[in-house]
């Protein structure tokens, strides 16, 4: 799905007083189908603002946003959200938080569980499927809601942070998991993570954000070729594009 953020001005009122907090300024993007496009920027410039906005919850002072040429009035089935806590459903199992968007669907409960199963494998927790979110480590429940994102097969994952919370060791396997589900299943997903060394591993496109109110810096062009594999990471290039997003970020922050 191709996304298009037009000339976008956001601002919030603070509660019990007459303040206004401007959080965005003029800001455009297009984001073309089937990539994964990267925010990055200093803390609270705005860039939870722009999932919120492009999933529907919130809506612009100015500007447009839309999806396949056609404007975001709310949130939709094509859309889904990954947050950096799980917010997954303490009374499901694993199995139970993956099928969950799958059962208002219509499908068959042999489908329904044939994907499932593909899901757990694909994240590694088959032998956790009957057990509850209490049992389970940060990063497998992580891994749960990413599955059950990706389960509903939605035309557009926004992911906000969802690794922030991880070791790098448990970051870095998710990432990798991440691209080899976003591989077949072709979604275009919008990420917004602190980390640049996981913003160049997993974008196609990275967006450098002001502080606030936040306009886009620049864009870059990733470059990399998917499938990718780890090894990239200790490649001269990685190192150059690391270096380039720290230099245009160090003075916003």
């Amino acid at each position: 799905m191709k996304i298009e953020f037009k000339n976008i001005i956001k601002s919030f009122a603070v509660k019990n007083n007459h303040d206004i907090i401007n959080v965005l300024d003029d800001i455009s993007f297009e984001v073309k189908n089937s990539e994964i496009f990267c925010l990055v920027g200093p803390s609270g410039c705005g860039k939870s603002t722009i999932i919120n906005l492009m999933a529907g919850f919130i809506f612009p002072d100015k500007g447009e946003i839309s999806m396949d040429n056609k404007l975001v009035n709310g949130p939709g089935p094509q859309r889904t959200v990954v947050f950096q806590e799980h917010a997954i459903f303490p009374w499901k199992t694993v199995r139970g938080n993956i099928e969950f968007g799958l059962k208002c669907k219509n499908l068959s409960k042999s489908k329904i569980n044939d994907e499932v199963n593909c899901l757990l494998k694909k994240v590694k927790l088959e032998s956790f499927a009957d057990r509850y979110p209490d049992e389970l480590s940060v990063g497998m429940k992580q891994r749960v809601a990413m599955a059950r994102a990706f389960a509903v097969k939605s035309e557009v994952v926004f992911m906000d942070e969802p690794f922030a919370s991880l070791d790098s060791q448990t970051r870095d396997i998710l990432q990798e998991e991440l691209l080899n589900i976003q591989i077949e299943l072709k979604q275009t997903i919008i990420f917004v993570t602190h980390n640049i060394d996981e913003a160049i591993f997993l974008g196609d496109k990275i967006a450098v954000m002001s502080h606030r109110p936040a306009k886009i810096k620049e864009i870059i062009q990733v470059g990399y070729e998917r499938p990718r594999s780890a090894s990239i990471r200790n490649q001269p290039y990685f190192f150059e594009l690391k270096n380039k997003i720290w230099l245009s970020l160090r003075d916003e922050i």
